[in-house]
C-alpha cells in the first residue's frame, strides 16, 4: 500500500460530488413518484365521488320522473281508459236507445195506421147506417108517427124498436101478418149491411104471465125468449137474412125503456128490438 501513489483530494470531492447529485435524483425521483401516486389517487377518489353523486342524481331524477311524470301520465292514461269505456258504454245505449225508438216510432206508426183505418171503415160504416135509418124511416113513417116503431142510433149502433102489437097478438108470440109485413122491410134495408150481426131481443113490461098462457109460458123470460127466436126465424126462412148473422135473446122485464107503473110506461116496454152489431171477432 505505502507503494501506490495517494488520491487526489480533488478527485475525491468530485466523487464525492457526483455521489451526491446522483442521490438527490433518486430522491428526487422517489419523490415525483409519490406525488404522482398520490395525485392518481386524488384524481380516482374525485371520479369515484362524482359518479357516486351522478348515481344519486340519476336516482333522484328517476324518483323525480315517476313521481312528476309516470305517474300522471299513469293517472291519465288510466282515467282515459275510462272515459273510453263511459263513452263506449253511452254509445252502445245510444244504440239500443236508437233502435228501441225506430220500432216504437214503427209500432206508433202502425197503431196510427190502423187507427186511421178503422176511422175511414167507422164513417163509412156510419154513413151507410145513416142511409139504412133514412131509408127505413121513409118506409116506416105512419108506423113511427103512431108511436109503433121507433128508430134511433145508440152508441155507433142502428137501433129499431118495435112495439109488440105491432107484431104480435096479445099474450102471444106468434108473428101477425102486419108484423111480418113490417119486418120484411126492416129485413130489406138491413140485408145489405153482411158486415153486421142482427140482434133481436124481446122485452116484456113487469106485468106476470096471466093464467091463460102460464102453461106455454111459465114467465116473462119464456115469452119474451119466444118472440125473439119466431122473429129471428122469419128473418132467416123468409127474409133469407144468412143465420150466422142473427141472434135472439130473452130479457124479460129487465131492460125497461119506460115506467112499469104506468100504461104508456108498460106499452113502449113490451117490444122487440132489433140491433145492428158488428160481426163477433171484428
Amino acid at each position: 500500500m505505502s507503494g501506490e501513489p495517494p488520491l487526489d483530494k480533488t478527485v475525491i470531492d468530485t466523487h464525492r460530488l457526483k455521489r451526491s447529485e446522483t442521490d438527490q435524483r433518486s430522491q428526487a425521483g422517489t419523490t415525483q413518484i409519490e406525488s404522482d401516486t398520490s395525485t392518481k389517487r386524488s384524481a380516482g377518489g374525485l371520479i369515484a365521488w362524482i359518479l357516486a353523486l351522478l348515481l344519486v342524481l340519476l336516482l333522484a331524477a328517476a324518483v323525480l320522473f315517476v313521481r312528476e311524470v309516470h305517474v300522471p301520465m299513469r293517472e291519465r292514461l288510466d282515467r282515459i281508459r275510462f272515459e273510453q269505456s263511459e263513452l263506449q258504454s253511452s254509445h252502445a245505449k245510444l244504440i239500443d236507445k236508437n233502435t228501441f225508438d225506430i220500432k216504437a216510432l214503427r209500432s206508433l206508426e202502425n197503431e196510427r195506421d190502423d187507427l186511421v183505418r178503422q176511422l175511414e171503415n167507422k164513417e163509412e160504416l156510419l154513413a151507410d147506417i145513416q142511409k139504412v135509418k133514412d131509408e127505413l124511416s121513409s118506409k116506416l113513417a105512419d108506423e113511427m108517427q103512431k108511436g109503433e116503431v121507433i128508430i134511433k142510433q145508440d152508441r155507433g149502433h142502428l137501433v129499431v124498436d118495435l112495439v109488440d102489437k105491432i107484431l104480435f097478438e096479445t099474450a102471444e108470440a106468434e108473428l101477425n101478418e102486419r108484423g111480418k109485413e113490417v119486418l120484411k122491410q126492416v129485413a130489406e134495408s138491413f140485408r145489405r149491411l153482411d158486415n153486421k150481426i142482427v140482434q133481436v131481443g124481446g122485452h116484456t113490461d113487469s106485468v106476470p104471465i096471466s093464467e091463460k098462457i102460464i102453461d106455454r109460458f111459465p114467465s116473462n123470460w119464456e115469452l119474451s125468449t119466444a118472440r125473439a127466436t119466431n122473429v129471428v126465424r122469419f128473418l132467416q126462412d123468409v127474409c133469407k137474412i144468412p143465420g150466422e148473422r142473427l141472434a135472439a135473446l130473452g130479457f124479460s122485464q129487465y131492460r125497461p125503456v119506460a115506467d112499469n107503473r104506468t100504461k104508456e110506461g108498460r106499452r113502449r116496454n113490451r117490444r122487440i128490438e132489433v140491433v145492428l152489431l158488428p160481426k163477433y171477432g171484428n
